[in-house]
């Protein structure tokens, strides 16, 4: 099975060409992705960002579907029809019915972001799974400020600038900036974001959760205690290991 696209939403089926040229710029390989671009909106969040007082509905997700086989429920119906092609994939990137009838360079940011996500883990397995904990950390924002999602807004940056070119891109940042009080912080600190800069994600990964020793500790037994979870995190192990790539690898273990 080769990597394909499923368009539901008519919008995002007229930039086909976009999204190739976003996944070539990528170097994205055959790996049995399924892209699916919708023409619903998930069902699975919203849920409240109380600090800010704004509702946050699912934008888009990746999923490694050869670790987490379940897409997340409940989901659109029109997934139910695409399921057969989905349950063939070995990984999965949903972009939601508002990005879809947003602007192209939206778009091309959320799918540029998501298919991120998909090379690290076609670096590191286990990286996503060690990262969710780090949902529980204390960031300001933490779809910008947690190191996978820096490093998915570092390339999306990248990638719209080299697509559109620089004015569009700030242009498109600062629109955004006015829309919430959320998104004038979010934003913000896109704006500032450096896409020449290095950035190594699993040392900061590495690095952010033994910053939170013991409140990672505390999460990840709070998972395994109500069965939360399918996977044991050896945080000690982690923590000890010089090479932050093997850290990750070998702290991770299937229950």
């Amino acid at each position: 099975m080769e990597n394909s696209r499923i368009y539901k939403n008519k919008n995002a089926s007229k930039n086909d060409t976009l999204f190739c040229q976003i996944e070539k710029l990528l170097d994205i390989p055959p790996v049995k992705l399924v892209s699916f671009f919708a023409s619903q909106d998930n069902n699975n969040r919203p849920d409240w960002k109380d600090k800010y007082d704004v509702k946050y509905d699912l934008q888009g997700f990746y999923l490694n579907r050869k670790i987490e086989s379940i897409i997340p429920n409940p989901w659109p119906e029109e997934i139910e029809a695409e399921i057969r092609s989905i349950s063939a994939s070995e990984h999965f990137v949903w972009i939601s019915n508002a990005i879809c009838n947003s602007s192209d360079i939206y778009m091309a940011w959320l799918y540029a972001h998501e298919l991120q996500h998909l090379l690290q883990v076609l670096k590191n397995k286990y990286i996503l799974i060690v990262s969710s904990l780090l949902d529980y950390a204390k960031y300001e924002i933490h779809e910008v400020d947690k190191p996978t999602e820096i490093e998915s807004e570092i390339t999306a940056k990248r990638i719209v600038t080299e697509i559109f070119g620089k004015y569009e891109c700030e242009s498109f940042l600062k629109n955004m900036k006015k829309t919430s009080r959320y998104n004038s912080i979010r934003y913000d600190k896109l704006l500032k974001l450096s896409v020449d800069s290095e950035f190594n994600v699993v040392k900061a990964v590495q690095k952010d959760i033994c910053a939170n020793k013991s409140h990672m500790k505390y999460i990840q037994k709070l998972w395994v205690d109500n069965e939360l979870t399918d996977w044991d995190i050896d945080i000690d192990n982690l923590c000890n290991c010089q090479d932050p790539h093997r850290g990750i690898i070998s702290s991770v273990k299937k229950r």
